[in-house]
């Protein structure tokens, strides 16, 4: 197990920008110990990430262990009345993790966070039971002798954690030239690029050309004329084709691969409301609030567009409703001015895609197998509503709502069940 430098063991900061990049700096100055033939490297945006997890684990441990604290020192001035069982100490850890705007997490997650106070010995579990199927009690001790320094503990255990989850991989630089980019192409002698050098020299060819001719002589060339083109059948018409023609010409300058590239592109992005409705069955509904919530309609073909690609690339794994809840708080609240920044790019522009899915999605929802999820949907975010003041979803007339539809033929069916079993007594 590697160890940190004592000198860099104090990560205490009041900015905590600066106690991220403290601790960053620490795990970068380890990969002088570790084997580059047996180690992998990763990005410092992605332990930066890890960081910043752990770190929020850091502040939420504090809270228990406050809890803690706080429900023992109010048992003792109590004489023993004022008792306190686990479900307490969860009751106001999420009371302060909503206070704080955190993300809520499970009891499960707050039993982990105890597990691991009780592994440092800053506190002993004791639990009363009462008995088969009548319950039990729990209740924490805490260890007087060690409580000056639990902030301490805590978070130097979390950072030996980290280390080891990175102790065979190599931390290098975002921006470093000398590591091979993801997106970096594998042939670069390829056809589109000498295709771009062909088309720049002959056009670079071309000027010349243009410039020695117009040294030369300054009078202009005449147009040169098809006569094939002229009718000599009729005479009245032979203006008319010649005009005909050369508009004909002007209109077809640009090269049909281009116009079909083009077309190409904009079947594409008309087309993705279609796909998202017939093939991603989202909900009508959702599709209306992300339209109304953008100011013009590229940003609400560009918002569906970023929203198709996070579905493609995360929908196997996780609930689609996440996927589309997560997608319009992040839209409607940050980037429906910026759409841009929630775009995935492969030639490396910096922007806040893996920020958006890899960090905040993450962190905030589960993988679809740990909520044991197994039902499929007809329709997707029919229900989702952006949970914002300054926001009113007006959905068009001609959406029918499905769930209201199916109670109301519920209904019609149960009386006409009845009104049949009532002939029957009569």
């Amino acid at each position: 197990m590697l160890s940190i430098p004592k000198d860099n063991k104090n990560f205490k900061f009041q900015d905590p920008e600066g106690q991220i990049n403290a601790i960053l700096k620490s795990l970068v100055e380890l990969n002088t110990h570790k084997d580059p033939n047996n180690s992998q490297t990763i990005r410092m945006s992605y332990v930066k990430l890890q960081i910043i997890k752990m770190l929020k684990r850091y502040k939420r441990i504090i809270k228990v262990y406050w809890a803690i604290n706080t429900k023992n020192t109010n048992y003792k001035q109590s004489m023993g009345i004022e008792e306190y069982s686990a479900c307490d100490i969860q009751k106001i850890v999420l009371k302060l993790l909503e206070n704080d705007a955190a993300k809520k997490v499970c009891k499960r997650t707050l039993e982990l966070d105890i597990k691991l106070l009780n592994n440092l010995n800053l506190i002993k579990s004791k639990i009363i039971r009462f008995g088969k199927g009548k319950g039990s009690v729990a209740y924490y001790v805490q260890n007087m002798e060690l409580m000056p320094t639990h902030k301490d503990a805590i978070l130097e255990y979390l950072t030996q954690m980290l280390q080891d989850n990175l102790k065979d991989k190599i931390i290098i630089g975002n921006f470093d030239l000398n590591e091979p980019f993801d997106n970096e192409p594998k042939n670069i002698n390829s056809k589109t690029t000498k295709f771009i050098t062909k088309k720049i020299e002959e056009k670079n060819n071309e000027q010349l050309h243009k410039n020695r001719m117009g040294i030369i002589s300054h009078v202009q060339t005449p147009d040169v004329i098809n006569k094939a083109n002229i009718s000599n059948i009729n005479k009245e018409n032979s203006k008319n084709s010649l005009e005909k023609n050369s508009a004909k010409s002007l209109s077809c300058e640009k090269p049909k691969s281009d116009e079909q590239k083009s077309e190409k592109v904009r079947f594409k992005r008309i087309g993705v409301k279609t796909r998202l409705i017939d093939v991603h069955k989202i909900s009508r509904n959702y599709m209306q609030q992300v339209k109304e919530l953008s100011n013009n309609d590229s940003t609400y073909i560009n918002a569906l567009l970023n929203l198709e690609t996070a579905i493609n690339e995360y929908g196997k794994e996780y609930d689609i409703e996440d996927i589309l809840k997560h997608f319009l708080k992040q839209f409607g609240n940050r980037y429906k001015y910026k759409v841009w920044m929630m775009m995935k790019r492969t030639d490396g522009v910096i922007n806040d895609y893996d920020l958006i899915w890899e960090g905040r999605f993450k962190d905030w929802y589960s993988h679809k197998y740990k909520k044991n999820y197994t039902t499929t949907k007809e329709k997707y975010g029919e229900r989702i509503r952006l949970a914002s003041k300054n926001f009113e979803f007006n959905a068009s007339k001609n959406v029918k709502d499905e769930e209201e539809e199916k109670k109301k033929k519920r209904r019609q069916k149960k009386n006409a069940n009845c009104s049949s079993n009532d002939n029957k007594n009569i």
